[in-house]
């Protein structure tokens, strides 16, 4: 399993990343340089794969509508809509800045189940420092940030994982899980 995922990590790369054109720029400037050639390489970003929506679309009417005491856990009267393009910035960003907002985060969540009329987890996690405060405040910045995560390019801290395990120690293998993991 670590070796697939040393693989996966280390065959990891972001368009545009191995020119120099992206070296020195600021975040942003960093994150729209990796955007663009996104875009002219013609790679999109599905929120929901065409079979799950299909199995939505079939379990829908079955399942009838989110129960009203559920629906109304949802503060976000007026969420804003995810698009794959906004997909596709928040998950070029996270690796590159290190971290993803609440509201991203809870935008994310709603658009991967865009058919719902309410989406009570998205809100719980939207809402934490509002609801939770003080735990809250252990774990984000001010502007809803994640501070637990590593600031700047994981890219690094991801490659380290892979290679050293956790605290610098390679993983070892439980005595009853499977040989080769």
């Amino acid at each position: 399993m670590r070796a697939a995922f040393r693989a996966a990590v280390d065959c990891a790369a972001l368009p545009g990343e191995d020119d120099s054109l992206g070296d020195g720029l600021e975040l942003e400037e960093h994150v729209d340089h990796v955007m663009g050639r996104l875009t002219e390489a013609g790679q999109t970003f599905i929120l929901v794969p065409a079979r799950a929506r299909r199995i939505d679309e079939r379990v829908a009417p079955i399942l009838g509508e989110l129960p009203a005491e559920l629906a109304e856990l949802d503060r976000n009267i007026e969420p804003t809509p995810m698009t794959p393009q906004d997909a596709a910035q928040a998950a070029v960003t996270a690796p590159l800045g290190g971290t993803l907002s609440v509201q991203e985060i809870g935008d994310l969540l709603r658009g991967r189940n865009p058919g719902m009329a309410a989406h009570p987890f998205a809100s719980l996690v939207e809402a934490t420092q509002q609801d939770a405060p003080e735990a809250a405040d252990l774990v984000m910045a001010d502007d809803g940030s994640l501070t637990f995560l590593p600031e700047g390019d994981a890219h690094g801290q991801l490659r380290g994982l892979a290679r050293h395990g956790i605290a610098g120690r390679p993983q070892r293998r439980l005595a009853h899980g499977p040989a080769g993991a």
